[in-house]
């Protein structure tokens, strides 16, 4: 059985609530300490906008329920603890096929046999939230100093913003980062892929949009001074450059060049 969900990470917790309501509710002595690990074998979790239907597979849409989302969570911050909790929160945030069913599992096992068994890497579903927790734990730090603000000119004021396109949605990862040091002025950073933004606002706090689009082409809204500022960066990281001593090889390595795209200074 292929549970489905919509809404975020609150959704993913409403159906994990839904799994193990099923399991008891299909024998009464897995509140008794039964195996979790045995009663979820053949249950999954998939979001509803990603799910392939597959061939004689049963699937059903779980309603998103706050109420549920709350427990959940409350139960798990008390199975896995803060830490165990937020690496759970970045192996969702990675987005890897699979890994919503993954993290049943290893709700499943440490509740079963407690936090510890969260460090057998043998095990594939510890091993495939590590590397996702891993990945988007990687890239968020990337982003903290990737991002690269614009000034835009919006209806006769300032407002700084920066495109970003990552492969895992680290935009609830890195939104504390940047309002702790940027909380003097207005600014979006934009995951053009995903459609979502962080929107902050001076007095008012930093909040997670989704559906997040702009209209017009962001160049014609440039300030004049940041359209100076860029021709300035542009010519400085030019004439700097000393072309015999490029390495490509270094440069990938330390700079992706799927990172390039919004950097002024490689367009």
């Amino acid at each position: 059985m292929i549970l489905l969900y919509e809404g975020g990470f609150r959704g993913f917790l409403g159906c994990v609530f839904e799994a193990f309501a099923r399991a008891s509710a299909a024998d009464p002595s897995a509140r008794n300490g039964a195996d979790w690990i045995e009663r979820l074998a053949d249950v999954g979790i998939e979001r509803r906008d990603r799910y392939i239907p597959a061939l004689f597979a049963e699937s059903t849409i779980v309603p998103h329920n706050g109420a549920r989302a709350d427990r959940t969570e409350a139960g798990l911050m008390h199975a896995l603890g803060r830490e165990g909790f937020d690496a759970a929160v970045k192996a969702y945030l990675s987005e890897r096929p699979g890994i919503d069913t993954a993290l049943l599992r290893f709700f499943a096992r440490c509740i079963d046999r407690g936090m510890g068994q969260s460090a057998r890497l043998e095990i594939p579903e510890n091993f495939a939230v590590f590397e996702a927790s891993r990945r988007s734990g990687i890239e968020a730090h990337r982003f903290m100093g990737l991002v690269r603000f614009r000034e835009l000119e919006v209806s006769g004021a300032a407002v700084y913003y920066a495109p970003i396109e990552s492969d895992c949605f680290v935009l609830p990862l890195i939104a504390r980062h940047f309002a702790d040091r940027f909380n003097d002025r207005d600014w979006v950073i934009h995951d053009a892929g995903r459609d979502a933004a962080l929107v902050y606002r001076v007095g008012s706090g930093v909040d997670l949009a989704e559906g997040f689009s702009l209209d017009l082409p962001v160049e014609g809204l440039y300030s004049g001074e940041e359209r100076l500022i860029q021709a300035y960066w542009r010519r400085y990281y030019a004439d700097i450059a000393i072309d015999e001593r490029v390495s490509r090889k270094r440069l990938t390595g330390r700079m992706p060049v799927k990172y390039w795209k919004y950097l002024v200074e490689r367009n």
